[in-house]
């Protein structure tokens, strides 16, 4: 039997589960059309009902006492902790650029087919959002230079890139 990869096995179980829960859209946005293409081959036989949200800045939420401003305080705490330039350890190592810097553990190890997904994503997403919820703020200091110094490895890494 073939041995089959951690990444393929995701991979694979990502299409199979997308491909059993999405179905056509239940409602329609303002640019689908009569010649919007569906999944659906046909008429469509369900009742289209217009969209009643829109999205709004984050800056406009402000939480109350409770547990969600104190997940909040947590997380911002623990961002604080993380060091940039062993978030960068292993972008640099992949873009051939040294780093002195000691990886992180678990997700980040340089030897773990995940690495990047934490320092690449959740982190760069929580520092956004945590960035455009207090514009101003240490902290949108903070994730500018933490996006500043990924560009010198995109730089390094993509041919023809500034």
């Amino acid at each position: 039997m073939e041995k089959v990869s951690r990444r393929k096995f995701v991979a694979t179980a990502a299409v199979a589960g997308a491909a059993a829960v999405l179905r056509p859209p239940a409602f329609a946005f303002d640019n689908q059309g009569a010649g919007a293409v569906t999944a659906v081959a046909g008429p469509v036989d369900h009742e289209v009902i217009a969209p009643q949200a829109s999205p709004f800045p984050m800056k406009n939420v402000r939480l109350q006492p409770g547990a969600f401003p104190a997940a909040a305080e947590a997380n911002r705490k623990y961002l604080k902790t993380l060091p940039p330039d062993r978030l960068l350890h292993t972008f640099r190592l992949t873009a051939g650029l040294p780093s002195s810097a000691e990886p992180l553990g678990e997700w980040e190890k340089p030897d773990c087919e995940l690495r990047g997904h934490f320092a690449g994503g959740h982190y760069l997403r929580c520092r956004t959002r945590k960035r455009s919820a207090m514009p101003g703020s240490r902290i949108r200091r903070q994730s500018c230079s933490t996006v500043q110094a990924y560009q010198p490895l995109l730089s390094e890494r993509i041919p023809g890139r500034d």
